[in-house]
């Protein structure tokens, strides 16, 4: 009865934070979001007046994501989706699918890489040395895990697991593949970041607004750098590529309310990654640069009579 009395204290000030009213068939969804929250960053949401970046994803999950989005979630499926929008000359080359690991052909995937289709980060690079007697445990514990639930990326939770073997992505600049990361809102570019080891032996992130004028650098573990040594884009992608596969991610954006389009340069095409609609299920660090993104200038992003239906 104590613990049932707090929880509903919780949901009430959560609920007052908010700003707006949140219907009642959403308390238990917006419940979860506030808890983990209030749990990781110690405050809650406010989509009144949005304060950063986790609130933008929090509100367009709990006002638009609220059916079934395995189709745009799963590694798998998805790739239907990405090919009826642009093609299939953007995805890449998929060897094997299996729903068992112990099927896996390794001497197909020696050179190329391993991932799951229900899951974010599980990936694994397959070498003349490794050794599948040592991976399969891991793959099999990966595919039995309840990522959505135990993450709170509720739109992974009805995804029939997987694992796949996906080709090596030659790139076209250099020896590394860098990662570009496109956040949209109905097709609208906000900013963008791109990841580089180029520069460093850690990974960098370099965030850039929809003009391309740089906002911030960062390592993996979000320490910020103050005098970053990129100036432009240009640093790792040429302006004709990054127009194209800012139009790439428009066309694939375009039905939702917020949407992370994921890219590489590949050496003949652009290659699609994934989709991503709750990154850190909307419980980014709260000083880490992410969280500092003036939304101002995102006037319309918190109102509810913005938000489009998604088609059936």
């Amino acid at each position: 009865m104590a613990r049932t009395i707090r929880q509903i204290l919780f949901l009430l000030r959560a609920l007052s934070k908010a700003g707006i009213w949140i219907p009642l068939r959403k308390w238990r969804q917006f419940y979860l979001i506030a808890l983990t929250r209030w749990g990781r960053n110690q405050y809650l949401p406010r989509f009144a007046r949005g304060q950063d970046y986790n609130d933008m994803i929090a509100f367009a999950a709990l006002f638009q994501l609220t059916e079934d989005m395995s189709k745009y979630t799963d590694k798998i499926l998805v790739r239907e989706y990405i090919k009826q929008c642009i093609g299939d000359q953007h995805l890449s080359e998929i060897l094997q699918v299996t729903d068992d690991p112990y099927s896996l052909n390794f001497e197909s995937a020696r050179g190329n890489y391993i991932k799951t289709n229900n899951s974010s980060g599980h990936v694994w690079p397959i070498s003349q040395n490794t050794k599948a007697s040592h991976l399969l445990p891991e793959i099999e514990g990966a595919l039995n895990q309840t990522y959505g639930t135990e993450k709170g990326e509720r739109l992974y939770q009805h995804i029939a697991p997987k694992v796949f073997i996906e080709k090596t992505i030659e790139p076209r600049r250099g020896s590394g593949l860098d990662e570009f990361k496109f956040i949209f809102h109905y097709g609208h570019l906000l900013w963008m970041y791109v990841g580089s080891s180029k520069e460093a032996e850690k990974k960098m992130w370099h965030c850039f607004d929809h003009e391309q004028n740089p906002l911030y650098s960062c390592f993996d573990d979000c320490r910020e750098l103050r005098d970053p040594k990129h100036q432009n884009m240009d640093c790792f992608i040429d302006s004709e590529a990054l127009s194209k596969m800012i139009e790439l991610g428009k066309k694939c954006t375009e039905p939702f309310h917020f949407c992370r389009f994921d890219s590489f340069l590949a050496k003949d095409e652009i290659i699609f990654s994934e989709l991503t609609f709750m990154p850190q299920s909307a419980n980014w660090i709260r000083n880490a640069p992410e969280g500092k993104l003036a939304l101002q200038r995102f006037p319309e992003f918190f109102r509810k009579d913005k938000i489009r239906p998604l088609e059936k």
